[in-house]
């Protein structure tokens, strides 16, 4: 392995093991570019990065679902009567959607879990990557729901309103 990851450039080789290695490994291993860990060590290291990548994702695909529920930034006025109603009934089913994801966003995201009861439908779910692709596959299909909406009501929303801001997330 230490020649493959030579051979190829690679800067860093890592071997993970569920349970540990045998004695040998690690003398082979020591004056090498190759890591050799257990697999929690490997989870600890890339838990934290993994989940700041998620929740930079989570934000991207949420914060269309923020504009287009905010009234501050809808042309309600230019809506149909029976568009009011329908806008008005999905904005309320979106919420805890819109709520879990800027809950998530915000926190700041810890390893203990603390803090995380509440949040929309969690109850219902074993890991943090499940959770999340619900968020992101809910928040994707209420933003396709209400961009239909809009454009059929041929009311336009600025592209720049539906862009998060750069680093709003110090992650």
């Amino acid at each position: 392995f230490r020649t493959v990851v030579n051979d190829s450039g690679a800067s860093l080789g890592l071997i993970i093991a569920k349970t540990g290695f045998q004695s040998g490994a690690a003398e082979a291993a020591r004056f090498s570019n190759v890591q050799l860990l257990t697999w929690q060590v490997f989870v600890e290291r890339i838990s934290g990065k993994w989940m700041n990548y998620q929740l930079k994702e989570l934000q991207r695909i949420s914060h269309p679902l923020v504009v287009f529920t905010d009234p501050l930034d809808i042309p309600i006025e230019d809506v149909s009567q029976h568009g009011k109603e329908l806008y008005l009934q999905k904005c309320r089913d979106a919420i805890p959607v819109i709520t879990a994801c800027f809950n998530l966003i915000m926190s700041g995201w810890t390893e203990d879990n603390r803090g995380y009861e509440g949040l929309y439908g969690i109850e219902s779910f074993s890991s943090w990557d499940e959770y999340i692709r619900f968020l992101k596959a809910r928040a994707s299909d209420y933003s396709k729901w209400f961009a239909d909406f809009f454009r059929a009501e041929e009311i336009v929303i600025p592209q720049y309103k539906l862009e998060p801001f750069k680093d709003s997330l110090n992650l």
